[in-house]
């Protein structure tokens, strides 16, 4: 970009000085990380209950307080700015690791229509 364009965009601003070491395949910044279909099933699920909502509740329901109630306090370990995926919220094998299939959802799905 020419210098009169710079500052119009704010991606690249405030990033750190080199970017972040390749992570292990599934570890935190590893780009094909991803949820298990048992955290899905078991954990996600409970979390859901646990504030007051169910299997019949939408994506856009349950994003304000499951999914990013528990992603704002960290650092993202792809760029180290404020705020991190989800996915890099969980841990244990059980639970997340590198991605072998891909979900595609949209935000009017369900709970139950992803975990079944």
């Amino acid at each position: 970009l020419g210098a009169s364009f710079a500052g119009c965009f704010p991606w690249g601003k405030n990033l750190p000085a080199s970017p972040s070491p390749v992570p292990s395949k599934g570890d935190r910044g590893d780009p094909l990380r991803a949820p298990s279909v048992h955290y899905l099933s078991t954990v996600f699920l409970k979390d859901v209950e646990n504030v007051g909502l169910s299997r019949k509740s939408t994506i856009h329901e349950i994003e304000p307080c499951v999914i990013r109630s528990g992603s704002e306090g960290g650092s993202c370990p792809r760029d180290g700015l404020p705020g991190m995926a989800f996915v890099d919220t969980l841990d244990g094998a059980d639970n997340v690791g590198r991605a072998t299939m891909m979900l595609s959802y949209t935000w009017g799905y369900t709970v139950g229509d992803i975990t079944g």
